[in-house]
C-alpha cells in the first residue's frame, strides 16, 4: 500500500519509521524534504537502513562542515529524536561504513549490520541494507562503481531539466532509472534473493533498502519491504500501532 502526502498535514505517530538511502552529504540528497517528513512523523523506533550519508569512509564529526546546512539539519533532527526517546537503530550500508563517526557520542546510536524486528502483530522480521543481495556489488565491485557513476550523472542530467522546466525534483530520474532497472531485470532479482535469504532464516519477512526501489507487499507468502530512498522518491517505510505496514511517499508541502 503507498500513500501520498500532500501540504497541510497533521503530525502523525507510528510504531517504528524505516529510512533508507538518504545519502546526505551528496547534491542528490533531498535534504529540506525529509527535514519536512521527520517534523510531521514520530515513531517509538527508528530504524535507518543504510547509506544515510555518502561515502563515509574515512568520515569525522569536522567533515560535516563541508555539508550543506539541511544535511546538517536532518543530522541533528535525527539526533533530537533519539535523545527525545525514540530508538534509533542504524544498519550500515555501502556508502556509510563509518556514519557512527558522524553521528558522533553525544547521543546513544545502536549500531549493527543486520537486526530482527518483531511487529506489534507478531512478525519476525530481517532489517538489513541488502548490499549483499546485489550479485553486481558483491562479485563485480568495479562494474558497480561504473553503473553507479551513470546514474548518478543520469540524475544530475535529470536535475537540470526538472529546474528548466521547473518540474518536480527528482521525478524524471527516478522513472528513467526504475525503468531500466525493470528492462535488466535487477530489482526483481534483487528482491527474490532478499526474500530467498529470510525464509532460509525462517522469517517471516525483510525490510531493506540498497536498490532505491520502494516496495512493501508479499512475495512468495513472504513480506517484503523497501524503504526507497531520498534522492529521487521521498519514501518510508511505517508499522503502525497495530503492526500494519504501509509505504508512505512523502510530497513537499504545499
Amino acid at each position: 500500500m503507498l500513500s501520498s502526502f500532500p501540504g497541510g498535514r497533521a503530525r502523525a505517530r507510528f510504531r517504528s519509521i524505516f529510512l533508507s538511502d538518504v545519502h546526505l552529504g551528496s547534491p542528490r540528497a533531498q535534504a529540506e524534504l525529509l527535514l519536512d517528513f521527520l517534523a510531521h512523523n514520530q515513531a517509538e523506533f527508528l530504524f535507518l537502513v543504510g547509506d544515510i550519508a555518502d561515502e563515509t569512509d574515512g568520515a569525522d564529526e569536522g567533515s560535516l562542515a563541508a555539508w550543506p546546512e539541511a544535511h546538517r539539519a536532518v543530522l541533528d533532527s535525527l539526533r533530537r529524536m533519539a535523545s527525545e526517546g525514540t530508538r534509533v537503530r542504524y544498519m550500515t550500508g555501502n556508502h556509510d561504513p563509518r556514519f557512527g563517526k558522524l553521528w558522533g557520542a553525544a547521543v546513544a546510536l545502536e549500531i549493527a549490520r543486520e537486526l530482527e524486528h518483531t511487529t506489534a502483530d507478531g512478525r519476525r522480521l530481517w532489517i538489513v541494507h541488502g548490499d549483499g543481495f546485489d550479485e553486481v556489488v558483491h562479485r563485480r565491485r568495479w562494474l558497480s562503481r561504473i553503473g553507479d557513476a551513470l546514474a548518478r550523472g543520469l540524475e544530475h542530467a535529470c536535475l537540470a531539466l526538472e529546474r528548466l522546466f521547473l518540474a518536480r525534483r527528482g521525478r524524471l530520474g527516478r522513472a528513467l532509472r526504475e525503468r531500466c532497472k525493470g528492462w535488466l531485470g535487477y530489482t526483481q532479482r534483487f528482491e527474490r534473493s532478499a526474500v530467498f535469504a529470510a525464509r532460509a532464516r525462517a522469517m517471516d519477512g525483510i525490510i531493506c533498502g540498497h536498490v532505491h526501489s520502494a516496495a512493501s507487499r508479499t512475495i512468495d507468502g513472504l513480506y517484503y519491504g523497501n524503504g526507497g530512498d531520498w534522492v529521487g522518491s521521498g519514501t518510508a517505510l511505517v508499522e503502525h500501532v497495530d503492526g500494519r505496514m504501509e509505504l508512505l511517499c512523502w510530497e513537499p508541502a504545499a
